[in-house]
Parts: C-alpha cells; structure tokens; sequence
C-alpha cells in the first residue's frame, strides 16, 4: 500500500496527477549504472540546449534483479548477459504552441507515461550508441 501526501501553501486548488507503472524483476533499472551524477540510481534526464542543438545526459540502466538480492555489476564485462544489451531510443514529442494549462500538460504527459503511448504519439530522432 502507498499513501500520497499533497499540501498547498494557499486556498488555491492544486492539480495533481500520479502515474503508477508496475515493474517486474525483468525490466531495467533507470539510472541504476549510475557512475557520474550525484544519485545513487539516477533516473533522471538531464537536458542541455542552445540555438543549434540539444544534448541528453543520463544514466545508463541496469539490468533488473529480484527484490532482495545484489543489483547486477555495472562495468565487468561487455556481454550479452549485462547492461551493454539494453538499447536506448530517443523520442521528441512537442507540447502544443499558446496553451499552458494545467490541463493541457497533464494530458500530454499521460500520453508520454508508458512506452506504446510514446511510439504511437511521438517521433523516433535516434537510437544512440553509448560511448564506454
């Protein structure tokens, strides 16, 4: 059971949305190979831009493990067996121009919250090759 806690400063009514996604042991850590930010397990995306280009920084995932038991090594080895066997697709999705409500976002996230909505809504630009 989880319990969720919101708490707005003011009388002003508060828009909120949860997405909850079930993993298995199967599925990939985000962030779990983590060796250059300042998380543990870092799944965040860090993005920086200019005029001429954008570039991604994250944390590579590791593979999943059982609840309990050691998170797979890292950087050991190269085989298919380890995290080298995940690949990473880049989608771009753009929010639409002159509306910045609530609304529109949260729906707009929902339509990036799980893998076949992201196929479906948005465009592939790049299935990157990580450098070791």
């Amino acid at each position: 059971m989880c319990f969720w806690y919101m708490e707005a400063l003011d009388a002003e009514p508060v828009q909120n949305m949860a997405i909850p996604l079930s993993y298995s042991e199967t599925d990939p850590i985000p962030g779990g190979c983590n060796l250059e930010f300042d998380l543990d397990i870092d799944p965040n995306i860090y993005l920086q831009y200019d005029f001429f280009e954008t570039t991604i920084k994250f944390a590579p995932a590791n593979l999943g493990y059982a609840r309990g038991t050691e998170s797979p090594p890292c950087d050991v080895s190269t085989g298919q067996d380890t995290r080298w066997r995940l690949q990473y697709d880049v989608y771009q999705y753009f929010l639409p121009e002159n509306d910045l409500t609530e609304e529109v976002l949260l729906k707009h996230l929902q339509r990036m919250a799980e893998v076949p909505h992201v196929t479906a809504n948005a465009v592939k630009v790049n299935s990157p090759t990580l450098l070791i």
